[in-house]
């Protein structure tokens, strides 16, 4: 497609260019039978073709937009009529910039195109759409076009002006160039020279570009062999390496394990290294975004492939030494693995709602286990979902504190170049800190907060100024927040905390802050958010907090009414769920050496409890995972040191003859051995109504 003249120059600065755009069509009026702002620029059809078979999901990208310098999510632009809505998305990873006599193939610097459209009714040109392909869009964190831009430039070492876009084989965009400082007038711009293209249905136009690829021809793929880490022992090998892999996780997630595997596998084969090693390397050097430890089977599968494909003589392997490999034909088949992560960032992204919730109930009814079911559902929802990476725990206590929580500046003792000791201070993030940069960081996956026994700790002093944060955004309510004095405003929708809190430590943490130099200069775009020094704190809708509390808790502390309201609360009911398999083993477990399953006392007991003349007597029952069996078996001895002393000293404290033969509670617990160990303990008829209760609960399916 012929692009504006001047709309698009490769500059040192990339911010000359007034409109970085091209209009599809300019015809206010219509003509004919078409209507206003028909699409007829030159070329246009083989673009948006292109544009189609690339598209990526809109709440990735964010873009700045009109020259007020609105920062926006491209799935909200929308939102406001004084931005130009962005309809597409495409992302192209493989990009041909073709100046005069050079071809220059780029591989690794990906670039973002936008279809928007003018949405304000009173603007001259209301339903215009234009190809936008400004260095103010982003996907994610680490894909910027302005970084590409930069790239080009630095290699032609000139100024460049684009005069048209064409896509080859599917992803590949060309970009047709001149000297920006060449002076053309209208008509010699017209006639620089461009593909010819035609306007053909979806289904022929496919046929014609595969028919370009020559599938018989080999995979061309850049590999590493042992010369890649020629004079290095073991240990620097394995440093390397995991080097290398950290990396790749943190750019590329995912698919970027397996793209190491298969890159690298002809030095993995020969190194005395496994892949545990080299991730469990990479993660003791690095806590934050930790790769998942059982990715190291993914690593081993790459290398299986590689050996697959270069015995059936598949792969014309390009072998890296010290000098770097020469540039493929584009013509060519280069299958980076890239193409498996525009496979996965095609899938629709989940508008996500978070959920603010405490579980309440008896010591053990399984509370826990209910936050574990539902961590386990996500998995099996989306197999990629990472515990390891995407929940963060933790458990408060009387001791516990708003710095652990949140996070705080310790010193760090370490050497200089000159062997001396030297004391730095820096900020070690709290679980709250780590959860929250994760989930800005990735805002297309959902991430959770697990805070176990909450009322064990004084919540509202450990949460803060934060517990503002628990106010979310509804649907239809929005909030907006200027961002310093560099003319941006963040614009936050569902899902969002409604009010903000200032934090200069988490901030300056999650803008990745690496020295004084970059505390207030340093700004990062995340989850559709230009994030400064200026930039208050919220929750992302993809953040939810999970969090436990047991009703019969002695010196705990009390959640008050303001604190409560922003939560919903569920009770878990002291039920034994037959139909969840981690349930009925735990109910039809054995107590010690006796045939007494576990579900028969909790029930007997629970109903002596129930019955008797007890103060708050529901939450002093024993829920089902008040102890946890292993295997089969509930330890005879853990019992009586756990449950029959927790019911001498705390539930039948007053009157412990009711059910408990002996006068103390060392009789108690001395007592309980052998396959008779009920009878010694309780009374007579409580021990025999076990008896007669026990072979329905055996029996039971």
């Amino acid at each position: 497609m012929r692009l504006d003249q001047g709309s698009l120059i490769f500059t040192p600065r990339n911010g000359e260019c007034p409109s970085w755009e091209t209009a599809l069509g300019q015809s206010h009026e219509g003509s004919g039978d078409l209507p206003p702002y028909h699409f007829k620029a030159e070329g246009y059809e083989n673009l948006l073709k292109g544009m189609f078979f690339n598209s990526i999901p809109l709440a990735e990208v964010s873009c700045i937009l009109g020259k007020q310098k609105f920062f926006v999510t491209a799935s909200e632009s929308y939102k406001s009529s004084q931005n130009q809505e962005i309809q597409l998305a495409s992302r192209f990873d493989t990009i041909v910039v073709r100046c005069e006599n050079e071809v220059k193939t780029f591989r690794d610097i990906p670039i973002i195109l936008l279809f928007t459209k003018i949405q304000d009714e009173n603007k001259f040109h209301f339903g215009r759409r234009s190809i936008k392909y400004s260095p103010h869009t982003s996907v994610g964190l680490s894909t910027k076009n302005s970084d590409s831009f930069e790239r080009i430039q630095k290699h032609f070492n000139t100024r460049l002006t684009c005069y048209g876009l064409f896509v080859d084989h599917f992803d590949t965009l060309n970009f047709y160039c001149v000297d920006a400082d060449s002076n053309y007038n209208k008509e010699q711009w017209k006639s620089l020279r461009l593909p010819e293209t035609e306007w053909t249905d979806w289904a022929s136009w496919e046929i014609k570009e595969r028919e370009k690829y020559d599938f018989q021809k080999y995979l061309e793929f850049p590999i590493f062999d042992e010369s890649f880490v020629h004079g290095l022992n073991n240990e620097q090998i394995i440093q390397k390496m995991a080097t290398i892999l950290r990396q790749e996780w943190v750019e590329n997630g995912y698919p970027g394990v397996h793209y190491f595997g298969f890159k690298y596998s002809k030095v993995l084969k020969q190194i005395k290294a496994s892949p545990a090693e080299i991730i469990k390397w990479a993660n003791e050097h690095n806590t934050d975004n930790r790769i998942p430890t059982t990715y190291n089977g993914e690593i081993s599968k790459t290398i299986k492939v590689f050996e697959c494909a270069e015995k059936d003589n598949d792969v014309k392997v390009a072998y890296h030494g010290t000098a770097d490999v020469n540039e493929n034909s584009a013509n060519h088949i280069v299958d980076n693995l890239n193409k498996l992560e525009n496979s996965h960032q095609t899938l629709p992204i989940p508008n996500f709602t978070p959920t603010q919730i405490i579980y309440y109930g008896v010591p053990g009814c399984g509370k826990s286990h209910t936050i574990t079911t539902m961590l386990k559902d996500e998995k099996v929802k989306d197999p990629t979902f990472s515990e390891e990476n995407q929940v963060v725990r933790t458990t408060f206590h009387p001791e516990y504190t708003n710095a652990d929580f949140i996070g705080q500046i310790l010193p760090e003792v370490h050497e200089d170049s000159q062997g001396k000791s030297v004391v730095e201070y820096k900020f070690k993030p709290g679980p709250f800190a780590k959860i929250l940069k994760q989930a800005l960081h990735n805002p297309s996956r959902p991430f959770y907060l697990v805070i176990e026994e909450i009322n064990r700790g004084n919540a509202a002093a450990i949460f803060g100024d934060v517990f503002q944060l628990l106010d979310r955004l509804k649907n239809g309510d929005t909030s907006k927040e200027p961002v310093g004095t560099d003319g941006f405003e963040n614009h936050y929708g569902k899902g969002w905390s409604e009010y903000f809190v200032m934090n200069a430590d988490v901030n300056a943490y999650i803008r990745d802050v690496k020295g004084d130099d970059e505390l207030d200069t340093k700004s990062i775009d995340v989850s559709g958010i230009h994030f400064s020094s200026s930039t208050g704190l919220r929750l992302p809708p993809n953040l939810s907090i999970y969090a436990t509390m047991n009703t019969s808790d002695q010196n705990v502390f009390t959640l008050d009414n303001a604190f409560q309201r922003r939560w919903d609360m569920e009770l878990v009911p002291n039920i034994c769920k037959w139909n969840d398999e981690d349930h009925k083993n735990q109910a039809k477990s054995k107590i010690g050496d006796t045939d007494i399953r576990w579900e028969t006392f909790r029930k007997a007991i629970n109903s002596e409890i129930s019955d008797g003349d007890f103060f708050n007597a529901d939450d002093k029952q024993l829920g089902l995972f008040f102890i946890e069996a292993e295997g089969e078996k509930i330890d005879g001895k853990k019992f009586a040191n756990k449950v029959l002393k927790y019911l001498w000293a705390d539930v039948f404290k007053r009157d412990t003859g009711k059910i408990f033969k002996s006068e103390n509670l060392s009789g108690v617990v001395e007592n309980f051995t052998g396959t008779d160990a009920f009878d010694k303990v309780f009374v007579e008829d409580f021990a025999q109504s076990l008896k007669n209760a026990n072979d329905e609960i055996k029996n039971h399916e």
